[in-house]
């Protein structure tokens, strides 16, 4: 039984003594089978039950995937690093002896080369092949990269300074641009590591 059905229109008066009576109301009936909900539930909930471990797998992985990427770059960088501080020394140690050898047995005695005894030559050209290995190792570390140029520079300049040396040219060039090398290598090797451990945000 319904009483004072709210009408906009007619308004509400209108059925104040007046009582519907709805003697039927069609029945709205949603036939499910039992033998189905139970199975449809079970497979739903193991559904949902499964996509969550796998989604929280999947992102497990991917963390561990950067997370190795990330050492996988800084090993690589060190390694890197490690080399070039190694050839860079032995490098300057080298020419340092060059420059050494030359001027005590080749310039001091107004001599070239070919006019000093054969030891000595032999200890200045073994000196010169440990230059020329050394520098075409680092020339092939560091290529054509930008961040390497002034060590590409100063390589070359020192190639120049053994040149004006077996020449019998007196200089300290040698010496001033090993020791500069040193310094930017320094530099070079401090900017790489920044640039590998700023990418990960890592000081």
């Amino acid at each position: 039984m319904w009483q004072g059905i709210p009408f906009r229109i007619i308004g509400n008066h209108f059925f104040e003594s007046t009582n519907i009576a709805i003697s039927k109301i069609p029945h709205i009936i949603i036939d499910t089978s039992p033998d189905m909900l139970g199975p449809t539930l079970s497979v739903l909930g193991a559904l949902i039950g499964g996509a969550i471990p796998a989604y929280v797998a999947i992102r497990a992985i991917k963390a561990n995937k950067e997370q190795m990427l990330h050492q996988q770059l800084i090993i690589n960088k060190q390694n890197f690093i490690n080399e070039l501080r190694l050839k860079i020394s032995t490098f300057v140690t080298d020419a340092s002896n060059f420059d050494v050898l030359v001027k005590r047995d080749m310039l001091s005695q107004g001599l070239l080369l070919n006019g000093i005894p054969k030891a000595q030559q032999e200890s200045i050209t073994d000196v010169l092949y440990r230059l020329d290995m050394a520098f075409n190792y680092i020339e092939l570390m560091i290529g054509q990269k930008p961040q390497f140029n002034r060590i590409q520079n100063l390589l070359k300049a020192i190639e120049d300074d053994t040149r004006a040396l077996l020449s019998g040219k007196r200089s300290d060039d040698i010496t001033n641009h090993a020791e500069l090398l040193k310094q930017v290598t320094i530099e070079c090797i401090d900017a790489e590591w920044e640039s590998v451990t700023s990418l990960f945000g890592k000081k």
